[in-house]
């Protein structure tokens, strides 16, 4: 794997990213694990109407990003880990994804007594309305279309696990869970990633060559798949670790210690 250090959503990121086909934050939508069919987000990658451009950035996308550095540093304090953050990753080129695949975490992990060293990864989410759960979100508590991204992070940049951090500032909760790396999960989505990519590639040369760019056999067999509702190989048998227990009154411990909400989100 080879990590190019480049600050994300630099003007520079965005133009390495444009030369890839599909980053990691985007493979559960490509896999049917997203809002809508894999179908839908084909067509949205390709056509030129205006319904599908995303336009200026969402409330929400804006709501995470202000509290990104806010959550990194929280993490930090729950863990006593040193933080880093992460540039743009690529598959080795052994890889079926490399040249058109890539992966962006939003921070390395670095352990305090070797700073040096990477040991994983961790992925920060900020749920606008509730938190995630796992009654809502089975079989893990994390979001299915997350679950692919951090696998695919965690696979792409060869680490061992991914802690992923989620706040709802709205209810005032936080989840700290560590997901380890599952082969078999990877195996199996990566096969289906790799065809999302493979009819995108062949989309686009068509619509450059002023063809129908969706009218080809395996497109149209594509169009016929479903969001994604049952589960992957291997899905059920990822393993998580929850890191933090909330005690009361909106306090967390973990084996750093105990701290309340307000504290970590620097509301004191």
């Amino acid at each position: 794997m080879t990590e190019i250090k480049l600050l994300q959503r630099s003007g520079e990121w965005f133009q390495f990213r444009r030369s890839l086909l599909l980053t990691a934050s985007r493979f559960g939508d490509a896999i049917g694990l997203g809002m809508g069919r894999p179908y839908d987000f084909l067509v949205s990658l390709i056509s030129d109407d205006p319904v599908y451009d995303p336009g200026d950035v969402t409330s929400e996308i804006m709501h995470g990003l202000d509290l990104e550095l806010v959550i990194d540093e929280a993490y930090q304090i729950l863990t006593g880990h040193v933080t880093q953050k992460s540039g743009l990753w690529i598959p080795d080129e052994d890889n079926s994804l490399h040249g058109i695949s890539g992966a962006s975490p939003d921070a390395k992990v670095y352990n305090v007594r070797h700073p040096n060293r990477i040991i994983g990864l961790a992925e920060y989410k900020s749920p606008v309305y509730k938190p995630y759960s796992e009654e809502r979100h089975p079989p893990h508590g994390i979001p299915r279309r997350y679950m692919a991204q951090i696998q695919g992070q965690m696979a792409i940049s060869k680490q061992p696990w991914c802690d992923f951090m989620a706040v709802c500032a709205k209810s005032r909760d936080i989840m700290l869970r560590r997901v380890y790396f599952n082969n078999v999960y990877w195996s199996s989505i990566a096969v289906a990633i790799k065809h999302f990519c493979d009819l995108l590639q062949e989309g686009l040369c068509r619509k450059v060559e002023g063809l129908a760019p969706l009218n080809f056999p395996a497109a149209r067999a594509f169009k016929q798949l479903p969001i994604h509702d049952t589960f992957y190989p291997g899905e059920k048998d990822i393993v998580t670790t929850n890191l933090i227990r909330k005690t009361d009154s909106h306090r967390y411990r973990t084996r750093r210690g105990t701290f309340s909400y307000d504290f970590l989100m620097g509301n004191c």
